[in-house]
């Protein structure tokens, strides 16, 4: 086998888990960092405080979480994405960026690592497209989070939710802050395995 059959063998294994992130939650589309500033400012972002990102894409939620002070972790489905948010996040100590579906990863036992150091606030973060926002929110139903306390949503408003605000900034896409406590289990409602 040619080094050129190799090559497009290895370019096809990545597309098309790309494709299939994709489908599934979003096209890669960037995230104004203007609106992430003013997001985290309103909601005060720093640290102590853990974030979420279900979809991290390039990892900029993540790093600009971390430059803040807070522990970040990202999610990612496309390898493609998540070699460029991995390599990105590597100067920040507390940043993490997963290859991994985010619907099938239990939000108590990813925060659990980082509960060492977060102990105030869990803030969540998703990009994802607007048919995708009733899955979101289901999941979140089924999830209890320690110190739940925002969940941000760019471009899409959760269905049938009332945002406690949208951020809005010039020529960037709206952000939509929502209290996470009523919009996932409370914690004495899991059952000990």
């Amino acid at each position: 086998m040619s080094w050129f059959s190799v090559l497009l063998l290895l370019g096809m294994a990545a597309l098309i888990p790309t494709a299939y992130a994709a489908k599934i939650g979003a096209p890669y589309v960037p995230t104004y960092r203007r609106a992430l500033i003013a997001a985290f400012d309103f909601i005060q972002l720093g640290p102590g405080d853990a974030l979420v990102d279900l979809g991290a894409g390039d990892g900029k939620v993540v790093r600009l979480a971390a430059q803040r002070g807070a522990s970040a972790i990202g999610f990612e489905l496309s390898p493609i994405m998540w070699v460029i948010a991995v390599l990105w996040s590597l100067r920040y100590p507390h940043a993490r960026v997963y290859l991994r579906n985010f619907y099938r990863q239990s939000l108590q036992q990813t925060l659990m690592p980082l509960s060492r150091r977060s102990n105030q606030r869990t803030i969540l973060f998703t990009f994802l497209m607007p048919q995708n926002m009733e899955r979101v929110r289901r999941y979140l139903a089924s999830q209890s989070v320690q110190a739940a306390r925002y969940f941000l949503s760019y471009m899409f408003p959760l269905p049938n939710t009332e945002p406690v605000k949208i951020i809005r900034v010039p020529r960037c896409g709206p952000v939509y802050i929502y209290d996470l406590r009523p919009l996932t289990k409370p914690l004495a409602a899991i059952k000990p395995v």
